[in-house]
């Protein structure tokens, strides 16, 4: 990826016999990166990997055969993962 403060054509660097795609966003260790430096689309994909979460979860919060305790344990084992 090239940062600039004009955005950049996409196309190949070729560094000494390699060729490398220039790309406009990639995810790096689950954080993903644009050329822009907008983090706003980050901040999307964290919310809505949150929400995929918790929506999974709702069955177990909802269910009553197993143990507030526990339930509350889950939450927050949650919120501490996002």
């Amino acid at each position: 990826m090239v940062q600039k403060r004009r955005l950049a054509k996409r196309g190949t660097l070729i560094v000494e016999d390699h060729k490398i795609e220039v790309v406009r966003r990639f995810k790096y260790l689950g954080t993903v990166i644009n050329d822009s430096n907008d983090e706003k689309e980050e901040i999307r994909v964290r919310i809505l990997a949150a929400n995929k979460a918790y929506s999974s979860l709702q069955t177990i919060f909802r269910s009553k055969h197993i143990h507030r305790n526990n339930k509350i344990g889950l939450y927050k084992t949650l919120l501490k993962a996002i």
